[in-house]
């Protein structure tokens, strides 16, 4: 059975994971209603290497949240996978920061964000959820 305090330590963590993403799209917005931002032309030949890689970010972190999270034999390993996950998911709203930088509308960005925040929903969280128990 777990602490109180570990249980909230890792909600909290959770939490501000998925605050820092809503705060990437404020980010964003701000910068794009600001209209200080220097675009280039389209970054077509970007895109596809962003969402690419954005979808890479997120396969590893659904990997990691299945294949690593649920084996961590120790809390401090639990945690540290944890992260790991949450890092590597929040990868793909930084990859859309970096198409809208270069260029992109920044309509495109919530995509990234939504994505980066289902995988923490639903693949993340619930192994929190299940280590509690």
């Amino acid at each position: 059975m777990m602490s109180n305090r570990r249980k909230w330590d890792q909600y909290i963590l959770f939490f501000a994971f998925v605050v820092t993403i809503l705060l990437y799209g404020l980010l964003v917005h701000l910068v794009a209603a600001s209209q200080h931002v220097r675009h280039s032309p389209d970054p077509a030949a970007m895109r596809p290497i962003v969402y690419g890689l954005a979808g890479l970010a997120l396969v590893a972190a659904m990997g990691l949240s299945f294949l690593k999270m649920p084996h961590a034999s120790t809390p401090a390993q639990f945690k540290s996978s944890m992260v790991l996950a949450l890092s590597v998911a929040g990868a793909c709203s930084i990859f859309g920061m970096l198409l809208f930088f270069l260029g992109g509308p920044s309509g495109e960005f919530p995509r990234f964000q939504i994505a980066t925040i289902a995988v923490d929903i639903l693949c993340i969280l619930p192994q929190i959820v299940r280590r509690q128990e």
